[in-house]
């Protein structure tokens, strides 16, 4: 994967800057890391709503148990997908 640099500022209070720099967050793996972490959870966001919006204006309502089903479903997903690093 092709990465590029970018430069970021941001304001912290004293005490933010140096838990940060104590437990590494500002590096910049650590960084990239939690950037890609925000973007999955945004699009797993979208995602729920996406199923959410279809669940509600299908005609034929889901039972409980096939909501259940689908949420499941979507867990493992994304379970799969964290353990083989995507």
């Amino acid at each position: 994967m092709v990465t590029q640099s970018v430069t970021v500022t941001i304001e912290l209070t004293e005490e933010q800057l140096r838990a940060a720099r104590s437990t590494g967050v500002l590096e910049p793996d650590e960084l990239a890391r939690l950037v890609q972490r925000e973007l999955e959870r945004r699009q797993d966001a979208r995602r729920m709503n996406e199923i959410m919006d279809a669940l509600q204006s299908s005609p034929e309502k889901p039972t409980p148990e096939e909501i259940d089903a689908e949420i499941e479903a979507y867990r493992s997903k994304k379970r799969a997908r964290r353990a083989s690093g995507d």
